[in-house]
């Protein structure tokens, strides 16, 4: 029972740094939303804030440890069909949203991160980094989901040398 919630958390975690995640995106994917066949990197969004949808390309790591959780739910006796949810709580079919903040801040705690960091610092994280390596606000924009640049620009402003530093520790 600890194992299982400790592997899946650090599927949740990845995700949230790797991909940039909404936190009710991360709760909704589905096994078929998660694309790492061959010559296929991304996660489908179904419904992302406004309803909306959008593809998520994603790295070769994170391909990887996909295949590898989906492989070792498959294993666990966890249900793993395409219509099935990734992310399951210990009593649903679906985690929720309160029950993956709560083990995020709980691993955020045992990593020794301050009381403040949460999921959403996690998708600031990927944000910042993703404009960081590629200093194009667009493709920022595209991966997160923002309805217009305006609001990705908080991704673009706070680079300075104590974010860098700040990052640089918490980056898993």
């Amino acid at each position: 029972k600890g194992q299982k919630k400790t592997v899946r958390d650090w599927a949740i975690i990845d995700i949230a740094l790797s991909a940039g995640l909404r936190a009710s995106e991360i709760c909704n994917l589905k096994v078929k939303d998660i694309h790492i066949g061959k010559g296929e990197r991304s996660l489908f969004i179904e419904n992302g804030k406004g309803s909306k949808s959008r593809l998520v390309i994603i790295g070769e790591k994170l391909k990887k440890h996909l295949k590898e959780y989906i492989i070792w739910k498959k294993r666990a006796g966890e249900p793993a069909d395409p219509k099935d949810y990734l992310f399951r709580s210990e009593r649903s079919s679906k985690m929720t949203l309160s029950a993956l903040q709560k083990r995020f801040k709980h691993w955020a705690q045992v990593a020794g991160l301050k009381d403040h960091y949460s999921i959403h610092s996690a998708r600031h994280t990927y944000g910042t980094m993703l404009y960081r390596t590629t200093k194009d606000l667009r493709m920022v924009q595209k991966q997160l989901g923002h309805s217009s640049c305006q609001v990705t620009e908080v991704y673009a402003d706070v680079l300075n040398e104590d974010t860098e530093k700040a990052v640089n520790k918490l980056y898993i």
